[in-house]
């Protein structure tokens, strides 16, 4: 998942990011995360993209309270396509992170998915380890609807564990193929 919201930052081009005073991750957790396997559009998140033409990704299960996310962002303008890997584990600690690997070492970021009827909420912290902290959290559909109400109550659900994250902007889905 962390190299997705990477990639998404860095490669395809951010237009709008909202600014954090954040020094720490806020404390998120995952509740039961029955129904996250699956496939998922993007239909909002918190950073704008002017090149993509769709996000979606697959999740699967792979016991253990082990998932892979598969990632394929979907370029305007005949641009490749980006596809990213990432395991999402659930940590002694009770709490889902995020694991992935940066120049050879292992990085472990908290993740929290958040399961409501066909839309799932993933937000994901990323500690910089040097008093920089970058959030990033996007609602995704299982049907590529998209709902004022369920931004408004994921929203209100993220400011409410003290998230920084900005606000939800709109994604595109023009000619998704996935």
């Amino acid at each position: 998942m962390f190299l997705f919201i990477l990639a998404t930052i860095f490669t395809v081009g951010v237009i709008r990011c909202e600014a954090n005073t954040l020094t720490s991750c806020p404390d998120i957790q995952s509740e039961s995360i029955t129904g996250v396997e699956g496939h998922w559009y993007m239909v909002y998140a918190s950073t704008l993209r002017s090149t993509v033409r769709c996000t979606f990704s697959d999740m699967v299960n792979k016991g253990s309270n082990h998932f892979e996310s598969t990632v394929k962002i979907d370029m305007k303008d005949n641009s490749p396509s980006q596809t990213m890997v990432s395991d999402i584990k659930k940590d002694t600690d009770g709490k889902y992170y995020d694991t992935w690997i940066d120049k050879g070492e292992v990085k472990k970021d908290p993740v929290m998915l958040k399961i409501e009827g066909d839309f799932l909420l993933e937000y994901l912290c990323v500690d910089y380890k040097n008093g920089t902290i970058f959030e990033h959290a996007s609602i995704h559909s299982k049907t590529k609807e998209k709902s004022e109400a369920i931004k408004t109550t994921f929203h209100t659900m993220l400011n409410a564990k003290n998230s920084q994250y900005g606000q939800f902007y709109e994604q595109p889905l023009t000619d998704c193929s996935g």
